[in-house]
């Protein structure tokens, strides 16, 4: 016998002339035909667990369906309503093979419908984030029953959530389609795809190239198939490789009017939404509030920097070189002055007058500026041809005199020192500086990096960790060929899981006490304290060694000896 159906109530006359139904709202009807049920259009949840599915289509099967779902009338349907929650319930139902399932009905217009939905699936710990957000997006774009729009505020009151919580969600929506598509993998799959963290990182940075190139930094694997870099070693790269510090910019960041070739690319970098300290909802963890999210817009006002300073050059009459040809004149980023080929820089010092070529030269040439490929400057430098003549004519032929290129020796000496100095004063404190990130534990890389140099000190000692490359080369392993082992021991330390490392740095700083008797009494009186806490008993070591030295002595002295004749024979 056929399930009974709702007899829709009298349907007003619409203004295009279709009639819509008309109902007050809380009926409920015990079997509404799933046919009858559309669903919502405006429901954020499109992802649904497979396994989740199941295990509701069974119990559907078994039990029915408990719950009954909500529907309003169709906005557009004549005898057909519309799903408001309950859409794993509609899927199971149908999935279980049911021709209807209970129903209550409510006359709840479009802003209602989102506001139920976007507060039902909050309260479900298994909707996605990135639906989560989208949910948030379609209420933004509303408005409320006052005619006003609504607002971040107005969802943290519905939804009692925090700011910083609404704020990350709605940042989410400016993932890109392979970061979304990785975000929505791992949530279907907790093997594949990026995490939570991993997408929220991803959604700060401002461009979606950018993120495209992060993602896939941060989807690299390690050997065991997890990722290459933790969490907090995924946030530190993503600060170091794409954030910049404003402060460190060339541009001017108070600008409003940069552009390339006529187009514009971004307005003064105070007041963007893209720098630090104006989000700090977005970016409470990211060190200093001048902090650029954005390399793509940062790079572009540089570009648009330097085009700048090129035509300004210009218009005074210089040459500007630029690109594979800067290279070629300036190859060297750590001697940015030192031009090669047919060009000297005005900063070269010039050993025949004692003097650098640019107060040598003065006026008397006109410089090229040429852009450094490697440093945020141009270089001013003379060419070589003209520099001659100028020199010929000061008759500047001969060397300074021995006394005066003496000095002038020891004033760069002194300058070379003075640098290796300062070069290991910001080693020093940017070392110190590490130590407070490593201070709650050693990342990957620090580990196998702490390894490599535990092992390369030894090698470099001239002393051989025998025992170290028993453990850790394959047998027969060429100790003669320093290089091939030195290559050995790096391969092995690439290829050994993380968690071994530690006691690969306990072998190695026992190796030369163990195997070298370079210990101190207070390293053995160590050691022994290490075998006691572990339950190593050595005197039964000991004495099984010593057994074992006894055997082999008697069977090389058996093997010595002459044999005895046997009795009867004649020798």
């Amino acid at each position: 016998m056929p399930t009974p159906q709702p007899t829709p109530a009298p349907k007003p006359a619409k203004p295009n002339g279709a009639a819509a139904p008309a109902h007050t709202g809380g009926e409920f009807f015990p079997a509404l035909a799933l046919a009858r049920i559309k669903p919502s259009v405006t429901n954020p949840r499109q992802h649904f667990d497979a396994q989740a599915m199941a295990r509701l289509t069974a119990s559907v099967r078994s039990k029915g369906v408990l719950q009954p779902v909500i529907v309003r009338p169709h906005p557009i349907g004549l005898d057909e309503f519309e799903l408001v929650v309950g859409e794993r319930r509609r899927r199971a139902a149908i999935a279980a093979g049911l021709d209807s399932i209970p129903a209550r009905l409510h006359a709840y217009t479009d802003t209602e419908v989102l506001e139920i939905q976007l507060i039902e699936n909050d309260q479900r710990e298994d909707v996605h984030p990135l639906e989560e957000a989208e949910g948030y997006q379609r209420l933004l774009k509303s408005l409320k029953a006052d005619g006003s729009p609504y607002t971040p505020e107005d969802i943290m009151a519905r939804i009692d959530r925090g700011r910083t919580y609404v704020y990350n969600r709605l940042k989410l929506l400016d993932l890109c389609d392979e970061a979304r598509s990785a975000f929505f993998d791992h949530g279907l799959d907790d093997a594949k795809g990026i995490d939570q963290s991993r997408a929220q990182m991803l959604a700060r940075l401002g461009h979606h190239d950018t993120q495209r190139a992060a993602l896939k930094d941060l989807l690299k694997t390690n050997h065991n198939g997890d990722f290459a870099l933790s969490t907090r070693d995924a946030r530190q790269h993503l600060e170091r490789n794409y954030m910049l510090s404003l402060k460190d910019a060339v541009f001017d960041i108070k600008v409003t009017d940069y552009a390339i070739k006529g187009k514009a690319v971004a307005g003064a970098c105070g007041p963007c939404p893209k720098r630090s300290g104006n989000n700090p909802d977005l970016f409470g963890d990211v060190k200093g509030a001048d902090v650029c999210t954005d390399v793509k817009c940062f790079h572009a006002k540089r570009s648009a920097h330097f085009e700048r300073e090129a035509e300004a050059f210009t218009a005074k009459g210089l040459t500007v070189i630029t690109g594979n040809d800067a290279r070629k004149i300036l190859p060297d980023r750590y001697s940015p002055h030192a031009a090669k080929g047919e060009y000297v820089g005005a900063q070269q010092y010039c050993n025949e007058a004692g003097k650098d070529y640019g107060k040598l030269i003065g006026k008397q040439i006109a410089p090229v500026m040429v852009r450094h490929p490697d440093r945020d400057e141009f270089i001013k430098v003379f060419p070589l041809a003209q520099v001659k003549a100028v020199l010929k004519a000061q008759d500047i032929k001969t060397p300074a005199p021995a006394n005066k290129l003496q000095g002038s020796m020891q004033q760069a000496a002194a300058k070379a020192h003075a640098k290796e100095d300062l070069d290991d004063r910001v080693r020093s404190e940017a070392y110190l500086a590490v130590r407070g990130h490593i201070a709650e534990g050693l990342s990957e890389p620090e580990w196998r990096r702490l390894a490599q140099m535990t092992v390369n000190a030894a090698l470099d000692a001239n002393d051989a960790p025998d025992m170290i490359v028993d453990l850790y080369l394959p047998p027969n392993a060429d100790y003669s060929n320093w290089p091939k082992l030195r290559s050995g021991l790096d391969q092995a330390i690439a290829a050994m899981p993380v968690l071994a490392i530690p006691r690969f740095l306990f072998d190695c700083a026992h190796e030369p006490i163990i195997n070298g008797g370079y210990g101190t009494p207070d390293d053995f009186k160590a050691l022994d304290a290490l075998f006691s806490r572990y339950g190593i008993d050595q005197k039964a070591i000991r004495a099984r060694l010593v057994k074992e030295d006894k055997a082999k002595a008697a069977t090389a002295a058996a093997i010595k000896a002459p044999t005895p004749p046997a009795k009867g024979v004649r020798t």
